[in-house]
């Protein structure tokens, strides 16, 4: 059996029209890794002077998990500010607390 006969039974493509795909997913692979993978990504080097800059360091290895958990405590808050039912005065509390942390973090980002 032919490749040519391979290809119609498994594709019920003739082999001109198989080749002719073939190429194009390979034209399309060479501009995918020409103008997207390609493409060098911008590096910044931070560096510290350990041990006495040792808590900056661990703030910036660690500002991701901050970052998630301030963003879960505002969500804690939110849920309670809007799913308890509190009386006014615990919820205008809690509703200050709510706009505070979102003021922090809208800094944060302003800044960053």
């Amino acid at each position: 059996m032919t490749i040519e006969e391979l290809v119609v039974i498994m594709f019920g493509l003739p082999f001109g029209i198989f080749l002719i795909l073939q190429i194009l997913i390979r034209i399309i692979a060479y501009l995918f890794d020409k103008f997207y993978i390609s493409k060098k990504m911008s590096k910044a080097t931070l560096e510290f002077n350990l041990p006495e800059d040792g808590d900056d360091f661990r703030h910036a290895v660690n500002g991701e998990e901050y970052y998630i958990a301030l963003n879960n405590i505002r969500e804690d808050v939110r849920q309670i500010w809007k799913y308890r039912a509190l009386p006014e005065e615990q919820f205008n509390l809690v509703d200050e607390i709510y706009k505070m942390i979102n003021e922090r973090i809208n800094e944060a980002n302003f800044r960053g």
